[in-house]
């Protein structure tokens, strides 16, 4: 070894063994909270994980680094322990590149809703946000929504944010009889609504969707929920406020779809797929953030004034769910893709994640197709529908109501299965008792 590596080597020793320390300033790393310490800085709430943070920034800094260093940083009992606790205050898994704090309590999240006046952002999901093996959308979330600073800073500034559990998610664990073990989950989704401080939906994002048209229909809905604020509880004049983003989201997804028959042609024309559309729910442009996907001219000010009847709309997009076939789903995607922007620091976590398994780049290929195809069919299809039994109501709907009609109706996985489609009744498996096992209960002898 020449004089030159050796002294490389050694400074990559060095740097990996002092990292942690150096991330403190030189001088010994604070003492990780205590659990006592960890509950009061959670019912502190935003303010007491932004101080948990603030303590520990430089070793924050340093894992959310793409280095060897950071790496190694990443591995030790000290960070595992640290992330832990930031996970602890915060309610979700990998909140050190997020920063979000998440209520698990509704009535607390209901209660700093009323008293900032903030919309509530519920995301319902399988699993729990707190723990690695949620279900995969929630992972997904987590890890390239959440994680990318343009959204956690609005979500911080402008949204009182909590998650519920729906129902435990299916886990699978194939172990390959040397060593080798695969871990994973089964089915589930998850969904995202703006709620009032009343636990009445605003709007809904469902599944997975990229950051930009994430922005774009969150920042409607909080300006949307100030609106409505105004308002009174029900009726017409409030009802009607959702037949607005349902024509908005046909007539913009719509489009897309449109776009898969011909996709080249010149009736087209390139301002379809490359001029962003206003998605406005009020008719004002200011402070109201573009659609992320472009599609055909619209002209606003007539959409405003007049509006498609409401059964017209409920009927369009049902249509669009139901009669769009796999192939223009797919190719739908593809013209998508290119509007599709990860962030770094997303980028960055992924590659953590990965932890070195596999071809990353190749990994984030295919993820971006996927979040492409994700966004086109969960915002051309499923969020449509949502909004036209919103549209259609004769109130405002309140969440749980709402939801277990998504889970049933759009997710396919009802609460009256328990099995979530994955245990067929008249499937055959030549196992015993069909492979199914259920909770030992012990009786208790008298």
């Amino acid at each position: 070894m020449t004089p030159r590596i050796r002294i490389a080597a050694l400074a990559l020793i060095l740097t990996t063994a002092v990292a942690p320390a150096l991330a403190c300033g030189g001088y010994p790393a604070a003492p990780v909270p205590s659990e006592p310490e960890l509950s009061q800085l959670r019912a502190e709430g935003q303010s007491g994980l932004d101080a948990l943070m603030a303590r520990f920034a430089e070793e924050i800094h340093l894992a959310r680094g793409d280095s060897p260093a950071a790496d190694s940083f990443r591995r030790t009992e000290r960070w595992i322990a640290l992330s832990s606790a930031l996970d602890r205050v915060a309610g979700q898994v990998d909140s050190h590149a997020s920063g979000l704090f998440w209520h698990t309590d509704f009535d607390r999240a209901t209660a700093e809703a009323r008293r900032t006046g903030r919309p509530i952002l519920s995301l319902r999901l399988l699993g729990r946000l707190d723990e690695e093996l949620s279900c995969a959308n929630s992972r997904f979330l987590r890890t390239t929504l959440y994680a990318d600073p343009r959204v956690a800073d609005t979500l911080r500034s402008t949204c009182v944010l909590h998650w519920k559990s729906v129902r435990p998610v299916p886990r699978v664990t194939i172990d390959f009889g040397d060593g080798r073990v695969l871990e994973r989950t089964l089915t589930g989704n998850s969904i995202q609504y703006v709620l009032n401080a009343d636990g009445q939906v605003i709007d809904a994002v469902p599944g997975l969707v990229d950051s930009a048209s994430f922005l774009a229909i969150l920042n409607d809905a909080v300006a949307l929920h100030t609106l409505a604020g105004h308002m009174a509880s029900a009726g017409p004049g409030l009802v009607q406020l959702f037949r607005r983003p349902l024509d908005r989201a046909l007539e913009v997804w719509g489009a897309r779809l449109a776009a898969t028959t011909d996709p080249v042609s010149p009736a087209l024309g390139d301002a379809r797929l490359t001029r962003p559309v206003l998605a406005t729910h009020l008719g004002a442009a200011d402070g109201l953030a573009p659609a992320a996907l472009a599609a055909a001219p619209v002209a606003m000010t007539k959409r405003m004034v007049e509006l498609a009847p409401i059964e017209a709309l409920v009927s369009r997009a049902e249509r669009i769910r139901t009669k769009t076939d796999d192939a223009e789903w797919r190719l739908a995607g593809q013209l998508h893709e290119p509007y599709i922007t990860i962030a770094d620091a997303c980028v960055r976590l992924m590659r953590s994640k990965c932890g070195g398994v596999g071809d990353f780049e190749a990994k984030l290929a295919r993820y971006r197709a996927s979040l492409a195809a994700d966004t086109v069919y969960n915002l051309a299809a499923l969020r449509p529908t949502i909004l036209s039994w919103l549209a259609n109501a004769d109130a405002l709907i309140d969440v749980e109501a709402l939801n277990q009609r998504v889970y049933a109706e759009l997710f396919l996985t009802p609460d009256s299965d328990p099995w979530l489609g994955l245990a067929a009744a008249d499937d055959f498996t030549a196992l015993p008792g069909e492979g199914v096992r259920f909770p030992t209960t012990t009786v208790k002898a008298e």
